[in-house]
């Protein structure tokens, strides 16, 4: 597990092992952040921080909240200890979070709608394990067997679908933290409660007309907004030769070359020479990258094309 985290609660002891590069609090992939007792590991990145953190303006002394502003770890801890569970439930970003509540004494896993980012967990007696990675929870089963259920449901999965809706895992007896669940363990009983907070239909809004010219302009200026927030640190956009990640691209392009980031905009992409069909994409591709003060193109040709 080159990054990412491990916690484990043996009865009320919790132990914690972080394994992180040297990044500092603004492009780190990982971090903590404590309060009291309690505290949170969380791997990945929040999005439309300031909505948050105007939440807690509300109730919350600015200066308290300076640590929020630049660790997404302590983001989280303030909105669960001031604002309770729901709160998580409004976060938006990638990520997988683990929260230790001393108070309830309860340890609290979760991911986000679009699972960003892997969490696992096993349970052995009162001893539960939240990890980013399988390989620490192998080491601590008595015996690390494959799924072949699983494997086989994995072979069949169709190629559209990034995870499947089963709990399992590639290993027996580790489980997966699905996409928009919380997995609550508590120490005063044995029963783990998993609870899904994301319902995508119960999300969906009303554009308010039915004219496509506004509903385009509605969803230009959503998706600009969105790809506005990814954009910090060493940002990179997929060039896939097809029209969403072409105009993902190009929208992140025009934001660096009108100066809202400082660094350059990096893109990768694959040429293709030898297949017909798929070498066409070549021209297309090399028209978004036209502006070469803006990008940085890594171009990467297939050995088997």
């Amino acid at each position: 597990m080159r990054v990412g985290f491990v916690v484990e609660r043996r009865a009320q002891e919790i132990e914690v092992q972080i394994s992180a590069p040297n990044n500092n609090e603004q492009s780190a992939l990982v971090t903590y952040a404590r309060m009291g007792d309690s505290f949170v590991l969380l791997m990945g990145q929040l999005y439309y921080r300031s909505d948050r953190l105007a939440e807690l303006l509300a109730i919350c002394p600015h200066d308290a909240l300076h640590e929020c502003q630049v660790n997404n770890a302590a983001l989280a801890l303030a909105l669960y200890r001031h604002l309770g569970r729901a709160a998580l439930e409004r976060l938006e970003g990638d990520f997988a979070l683990v929260i230790w509540d001393a108070e309830t004494t309860q340890l609290v896993g979760m991911r986000d709608p679009l699972g960003g980012y892997p969490l696992f967990w096993i349970q052995q007696g009162s001893t539960v394990t939240f990890s980013t990675s399988t390989r620490p929870l192998c080491a601590r089963l008595p015996l690390c067997s494959l799924n072949e259920a699983y494997l086989a449901d994995f072979v069949m999965m169709q190629a559209s679908s990034n995870e499947s809706s089963s709990k399992q895992c590639v290993y027996l007896d580790i489980h997966r933290v699905l996409p928009g669940t919380m997995v609550i363990a508590r120490t005063d009983c044995d029963r783990i409660e998993r609870r899904s907070y994301w319902d995508w239909l119960t999300h969906l809004k009303d554009p308010g007309t039915s004219d496509l010219v506004e509903v385009a302009e509605q969803y230009r200026i959503l998706l600009q907004t969105a790809v506005q927030e990814r954009m910090h640190g060493c940002t990179l956009a997929h060039l896939s030769g097809g029209m969403d990640s072409t105009a993902v691209a190009l929208l992140a392009r025009d934001m660096a070359r009108s100066g809202i980031r400082q660094a350059p905009l990096h893109t990768v992409f694959l040429v293709y020479d030898r297949l017909p069909l798929l070498a066409r994409e070549r021209a297309y591709i090399e028209s978004a990258l036209y502006d070469k003060t803006a990008l940085v193109s890594h171009a990467n040709r297939p050995t088997s094309s």
